[in-house]
């Protein structure tokens, strides 16, 4: 019988993005508006199963969005 996870450490995240700690809390507050006094508050942060999944998502975006910019920041081919 298996169970279904609960909750994931911040560094179990990071770990599954293939982040640092760092760059997950950068990734977070560039998305989530409004997290910086929570995440400054909070002794502990623990992300649900789906915050993970989405996470994914959202890491996977900005990695498209920066690869299409061009090594200046700007549109390729121009």
């Amino acid at each position: 019988m298996s169970t279904m996870r609960t909750g994931y450490s911040e560094a179990e995240v990071a770990k599954e993005l293939g982040l640092t700690i760092e760059e997950l809390r950068a990734l977070v507050r560039r998305h989530v508006p409004g997290c910086e006094e929570e995440l400054a508050a909070a002794p502990v942060t623990t992300y649900q199963p789906t915050d993970l999944l989405l996470l994914r998502i959202l890491l996977a975006n900005s990695q498209t969005t920066e690869a299409g910019d061009g090594a200046n920041g700007g549109p390729t081919g121009v």
